[in-house]
């Protein structure tokens, strides 16, 4: 029925305006299509998910590695006598931040896990009693610990210099970032 004066509709609107219904046909391929593209996001988002917690382990970790090693290399760039453990996870020194008798050492959480690098103070210097303190707070780490890399010492010297070498292991102890054979060059040369 026209009425004069009222715009009457045409395309979609003419097909909507009309007595016929959807079939149930059009309306299963549009559920189909509509199901589709759920699963096509879905599988995307899920994807997009698990490449950003990757390479987010990947960043925390590469940075905690070169924070700790700048942390290292400036407690021991200066150091002076410097002896290296049996094990090759400690390096005994004197600091001069800390005085004499000062040894920094990984040490590990429990078997096969990686640890923390701690220094340990032997009351000498400017510290009064024996103490034992994280290079970092625990927090800084985030989960993550620190462990040789392969079957290498952490520390062991070369002339006049010290090489570094660690692995950063998030908390399920898959390895996230290494480190191998970096060399800091001691100016306060004179190891025992």
């Amino acid at each position: 029925m026209r009425i004069p004066g009222i715009k009457q509709p045409y395309g979609i609107w003419k097909k909507l305006s009309g007595r016929k219904g959807t079939t149930l046909g059009e309306m299963l391929v549009a559920v189909l299509i509509l199901m589709m593209l759920t699963m096509v996001v879905a599988g995307g988002t899920g994807i997009a998910v698990k490449v950003y917690r990757s390479e987010k382990a990947y960043s925390e970790s590469r940075v905690l590695a070169n924070t700790v090693l700048l942390a290292m290399t400036e407690e021991l760039r200066y150091a002076s006598g410097l002896t290296i453990g049996e094990d090759g996870m400690s390096v005994s020194y004197d600091s001069r931040s800390y005085g004499a008798g000062t040894t920094m050492k990984l040490e590990p959480w429990s078997v096969g896990e990686g640890g923390l690098i701690k220094l340990i103070y032997s009351g000498e210097g400017e510290h009064n009693a024996p103490r034992t303190d994280d290079l970092f707070q625990e927090s800084t780490y985030s989960g993550y610990r620190i462990q040789p890399h392969g079957e290498e010492p952490v520390f062991a010297l070369d002339g006049e210099a010290l090489v570094i070498s660690y692995d950063v292991c998030d908390p399920f102890g898959k390895v996230q970032a290494e480190l191998e054979g970096v060399k800091i060059r001691l100016l306060n040369t004179g190891a025992k």
